[in-house]
């Protein structure tokens, strides 16, 4: 039998995850935003450069050009799911449940049946 030799992958390369994101400004605590992604979290956070919550906070509310390092350094996965419907609901508990102040839900999402 040989050892394992695979590296468990970078958190960034990590799929079907739940991940939250906290502005470290220091007048800004404890402002977050809960997120979750099918993609690979590098892909996610890519696109949060381009537009969105988190873009929109850093350049409202400090005036300041969000970036990739800042993104990367701030942002951990909180949990995993495999099941992506499952996924879904999670962030929606997570949210409810930490109230994160960034997210700020612009559309309705018809995750269920009516």
């Amino acid at each position: 039998m040989r050892n394992k030799t695979s590296k468990k992958p970078a958190p960034t390369q990590e799929a079907n995850v739940i991940y939250q994101h906290n502005c470290t400004a220091e007048d800004c605590r404890p402002h977050s935003y809960i997120g979750m992604t099918r993609t690979t979290l590098s892909k996610r956070l890519t696109c949060h450069l381009q537009n969105g919550s988190i873009k929109e906070h850093y350049h409202g509310k400090h005036q300041t050009k969000l970036t990739r390092q800042h993104l990367d350094e701030n942002t951990t996965i909180i949990d995993r799911e495999t099941d992506t419907r499952q996924l879904m609901f999670l962030e929606a508990i997570y949210i409810e449940n930490m109230k994160p102040a960034i997210n700020q839900q612009t559309r309705d999402l018809q995750i269920l049946l009516t």
